[in-house]
């Protein structure tokens, strides 16, 4: 509601009420009646008169009063309406002052409840009037009414607080009586038969006489706290512990380079009685100072650049001058602020990994020099056979200009089929050099022996075959020597072997150096894979031991620390269990069993172990079992399960985001396992090696995503066993989908 304006005369009217206004309006009255009259008198007589003055004056005092009635009726009228606008515009000034003061009382009200710390305002006679949530559950005042009322009205409500709520009193009057703000620990119980510890902090605050006007108490639970103290002590020795008798070597440098710490295996390297004779020194003072150069700008290089450097190999000189290989991993030292104070090492002695390398590297070359000195032999012997060949009757036939037979010896008719008397007047290319190896016809002007009796030239083909009369290719080496007669080449004759035996050779040669090299690779790469898989558990259970060190005062935390320790001892077992079961189905040693097994709970089984690892990587994880499997079938529940694993943990390590779905269905006599994934997919040529042992889609994957590379290999032979198949279809950045099938057979009755 507005209040309404006024012109200025009016306002002025309504300020001068009473004897002011009754004043004003009769000096105004005899004024006009006065000025009226004079300006009548001098308008008529041309002066102004006394009569006229005197006329004016006696018309104002009979007009004067009547006007005075008249305005001051007025006047109370629009005062009336004046005080009634006011009051109203109060009035709604005071409801929206109210409705205010609601709002934010109750803004108020959420603030404070919404505070994870006990908050209470008590006024100065002790009383409760304002309390959260965090504070009445604490003090057990949820079901009493409590706004009014002190704590001994309240403790009457609830006797088990009573003790409680008596010391809060006394704590009270200990705030009032220091006069500023105070802070105690106190215990409370906590409903369950134990005491929760506070942090409790109280503020009196005065009237401007001294007067006690209210006190603000705001309550923290430090129980947790308190508990991950006492903890600490436990956590650092059970940690020193870890890292003492850890068989890698641990140690830790300041941003100087100067070693803080290590533990009982590094100082034994450096030739030290324990750790403290290490600590201080830097690298400079100890066994391997030819290479602290190295080491040291290693370290520096990790420290500013904040980087990591793991796994890497370099030489040490061992205090009793030996040199060493060691495979290291450098991480950078950082406090609570993220601040790099310093390095963290770890190594490894691989000096007898690298003797066993550099021995194989030896075993290869010296079969290279074998194969190689076998191949000149073979080379030469082939040459003094074809010599013997030329000067003898074995494998040899003459042809005339035209490439007719002429004559054939017995050993050449026999290798061939044919008898001398089948074979001359014959065309000798028709007859048995027709085809090409693979079958495919040998035209007569590509043909060596035409090609000499063309240009007279002696030739040697060592790559062909001469088809037998029973129609065998017969691989052979032949020389065709042309006879020349009077300047012109009337003929050749063809010397030949059989190379059946030499092609062999060469063939066994061949994959036998094939089969080396594989072998060599194979280990190769097996040994890196194994030694990644084995490190990075291990790398797991020292890095997170690190973390529960760190948060040893986090009961929580370090809980978690030692459950990623312990997948990270699992994640060890399952490379393990791979190989061996590789080894079992590889000599043929690993049978299936066929006993009833039920389909739900293997499915069950196997998702229960990967669904904390899908919620962990956000991937939505579901399992569909169709209407019309049955409860239960033949098979073998333990293998079953492990390819099911297998499979859904490849879907969800490979998956980034998305989901995994595992789907079993019947078809017709078989039992279909579905798993399909929206990770990263393959392509044509990885599907093609994926079921390979030891192999993964590429050494991208390898690195990226770890793993034996026999998960996939063992699964696929495992289904096989069982009279089943794995297939896989898959698109690059489109997911991929197995189908694990099996024979459904029934549980007899």
């Amino acid at each position: 509601m507005s209040v309404p304006s006024y012109s200025a005369p009016i306002a002025l009217l309504l300020r001068l009420k009473g004897w002011r206004l009754r004043a004003l309006v009769t000096a105004v009255t005899v004024l006009a009646a006065v000025l009226i009259v004079s300006m009548m008198s001098l308008l008529l007589q041309g002066r102004v008169s006394g009569d006229y003055l005197l006329t004016g004056m006696v018309t104002a005092a009979i007009v004067a009063p009547l006007s005075l009635a008249l305005l001051n009726q007025l006047v109370d009228l629009l005062a009336k309406q004046h005080e009634e606008l006011l009051a109203g515009r109060l009035a709604e000034t005071e409801r929206r002052l109210n409705q205010a003061l609601v709002e934010s009382e109750a803004r108020l009200r959420t603030l404070i409840d919404a505070v994870p710390d006990a908050i209470q305002f008590k006024d100065g006679e002790g009383r409760w009037q304002v309390a959260n949530q965090v504070c009445l559950r604490l003090l057990g005042a949820e079901q009493t009414p409590w706004r009014g009322a002190t704590d001994a009205e309240i403790a009457a409500a609830n006797p088990h607080f009573a003790a409680v709520l008596a010391s809060c009193r006394a704590s009270d009057e200990a705030a009032w009586q220091a006069g500023t703000l105070r802070r105690d620990e106190e215990s409370i119980p906590d409903g369950e038969g134990g005491h929760l510890q506070l942090d409790v902090i109280k503020v009196p605050l005065f009237e401007p006489d001294g007067r006690r006007q209210a006190l603000v108490v705001i309550g923290r639970d430090i129980s947790e706290l308190k508990r991950s103290a006492s903890a600490l002590v436990e956590s650092h020795g059970l940690l020193r512990a870890i890292v003492d008798t850890a068989p890698i070597r641990v140690f830790w440098k300041d941003r100087h380079l100067c070693y803080l710490g290590c533990n009982p295996v590094f100082a034994h390297d450096a030739g030290k009685s324990g750790p403290r004779e290490v600590i201080g020194r830097d690298d400079y003072q100890m066994g391997w100072a030819e290479q602290a150069d190295s080491y040291r700008a290693d370290d520096r290089s990790v420290m500013d650049s904040g980087i990591a450097r793991l796994s890497y190999e370099e030489p040490q000189t061992t205090p009793d001058g030996r040199k060493i290989w060691l495979r290291t991993s450098k991480v950078p030292l950082r406090n609570e602020d993220g601040e790099t104070i310093g390095i963290l090492g770890i190594y490894d002695d691989i000096t007898e990994r690298k003797r066993v390398e550099a021995e194989l590297e030896q075993h290869r070359q010296h079969l290279e020099e074998l194969v190689a000195r076998r191949t000149e032999e073979l080379l030469e012997t082939e040459a003094r056979a074809s010599l013997i060949l030329a000067s003898s009757g074995d494998g040899l036939y003459g042809v005339d200009r035209h490439g007719v037979i002429t004559f054939m010896n017995p050993a050449a008719g026999a290798m061939l089929g044919y008898t001398p008397e089948q074979a001359v007047g014959k065309d000798g290319h028709a007859l048995f050099h027709h085809s090409r190896a693979d079958g495919s016809p040998y035209p007569v002007g590509e043909c060596p022996c035409h090609g000499t009796l063309r240009s007279g030239e002696e030739r040697r083909v060592d790559d062909e075959v001469y088809w037998t009369a029973a129609g065998r290719p017969l691989p052979v080496l032949y020389s065709v020597h042309p006879m020349v007669k009077h300047g012109e080449v009337s003929g050749a004759v063809i010397s030949f072997v059989d190379m059946s035996e030499q092609r062999a050779l060469a063939l066994a040669r061949e994959k036998a150096v094939l089969a080396a090299e594989t072998l060599a690779h194979s280990r190769r790469v097996f040994l890196a894979n194994m030694s990644h898989e084995i490190r990075t558990p291990l790398n797991g259970v020292l890095g997170f031991a690190q973390i529960g060190h760190r948060n040893h005062g986090d009961s929580e935390k370090a809980r978690h620390a030692f459950e990623k320790i312990l997948a990270s001892g699992n994640l060890l077992l399952g490379v393990i269990n791979d190989i061996l079961d590789f080894s079992k189905i590889e000599a043929g040693k690993l049978n299936v069993e066929r006993s009833p097994v039920r389909i739900a709970d293997v499915v069950r089984q196997a998702a229960d172990v990967v669904r904390d690892r899908a919620q962990a990587r956000d991937l939505e994880f579901t399992i569909d079992l169709a209407d019309d499997l049955p409860a239960a079938c033949m098979g073998d529940a333990l293998r079953i399960g492990q390819v099911l694993l297998n499979l859904l943990a490849n879907a969800i390590k490979f998956t980034d985001a998305g989901r995994v779905e595992l789907a079993v269905s019947r078809r017709g006599d078989r039992l279909v396992f579905r798993v399909a994934d929206t990770g990263i997919g393959m392509s044509a040529d990885q599907m093609a090696r994926l079921f390979k042992p030891f192999e993964q889609a590429d050494g991208s994957t390898s690195r990226r995503f770890g793993g034996t590379g026999l998960g996939l290999a063992i699964s696929k032979r495992l289904a096989e066993l069982m009279g089943g198949d794995i297939r896989v279809m898959s698109r690059e950045g489109a997911g991929s989908t197995f189908d694990f099938d099996l024979p459904l057979l029934s549980v007899p009755d």
